[in-house]
């Protein structure tokens, strides 16, 4: 995966994730880091993505980090892995790129791979449907 064909804004979004790993001591990025990256950045276009998809940000940014706080921990690392799954949403969201016709791999990319590829989030983001109407919380 050639990192340069990712826009600003993924690639930052890919370095929080890493940020993520390290602090919860773990050993590789699963898609939830990359998700509580989206999550945890006011700037990311994902919270407009979830409130079309009346999705509740906030709840979906408590489940993804009680799920950072259950997976294994290392005491150490000085490399960076990702775990297969996270490779299939990389590999897709190129995929997904180049069949939009976009030049660059975008965090809208990242998120729509992160829906189609990410198995360890369906329940996550199954749950995750909130109470919005209008834009606002019943």
């Amino acid at each position: 995966m050639n990192l340069d064909r990712f826009t600003i804004s993924a690639t930052k979004r890919l370095q929080e994730a890493e940020g993520f790993v390290q602090s919860f001591s773990h050993p590789a990025m699963e898609p939830v880091h990359l998700l509580a990256a989206m999550l945890a950045a006011p700037d990311s276009i994902t919270h407009e993505l979830l409130r079309r998809l009346k999705l509740d940000a906030s709840l979906m940014a408590t489940r993804a980090k009680e799920i950072m706080e259950q997976l294994p921990q290392i005491d150490s690392s000085n490399t960076m892995a990702i775990t297969q799954e996270t490779a299939q949403v990389l590999e897709f969201s190129n995929v997904a790129a180049r069949t939009m016709r976009d030049q660059y791999i975008t965090e809208e990319h990242l998120f729509l791979s992160m829906i189609e590829m990410a198995k360890s989030l369906k329940n996550l983001l199954k749950n995750s449907r909130s109470r919005l109407q209008n834009g606002k919380k019943r």
